[in-house]
């Protein structure tokens, strides 16, 4: 008899198992066809700073593989403190830095898609240098 009582109490509790496991209503439940993959990176990334307007601006190319691109996130790398210029994805292909300071920044460019996935970092350099006539900055080295 205790054998018998065992298997029913052992079907009861995998029966119980089984139904608290299979709602269809389930947040956690991630369905089969989410989006995963990152949008591609940003490519020919530039910065370029015009002294007369004492602005740093960066551009890179259209991503044209991508049709569920959201848009890009730039953020600026200033003495290792991190900077969103734009912190919510834009379509625009040109981000402006209208603080620029002396010393080598990097410019951080990198693609959002639809789903939130981020692509790799695409980074441009520029180092800019105080010049002798006062507080007007030059262009000393630029690279991508």
């Amino acid at each position: 008899m205790a054998g018998k009582m065992t298997k029913i109490l052992m079907l009861l509790a995998l029966v119980a198992l089984a139904g608290a496991g299979c709602s269809d209503d389930d947040p956690a439940a991630v369905p089969a066809n989410t989006d995963t993959a990152p949008p591609a990176v940003p490519t020919n990334v530039t910065a370029n700073y015009a002294a007369s307007a004492r602005t740093v601006t960066i551009s890179w190319d259209a991503n044209t593989i991508d049709r569920d691109l959201a848009g890009y996130v730039v953020d600026k790398d200033y003495q290792g403190t991190i900077t969103p210029l734009v912190a919510s994805p834009i379509t625009a292909l040109v981000c402006q830095d209208s603080d620029p300071r002396p010393g080598v920044t990097k410019y951080h460019v990198y693609a959002v898609d639809q789903a939130g996935n981020e692509s790799a970092v695409a980074t441009a350099m520029v180092q800019l240098d105080r010049t002798h006539t006062g507080d007007r900055l030059s262009l000393i080295h630029i690279s991508e």
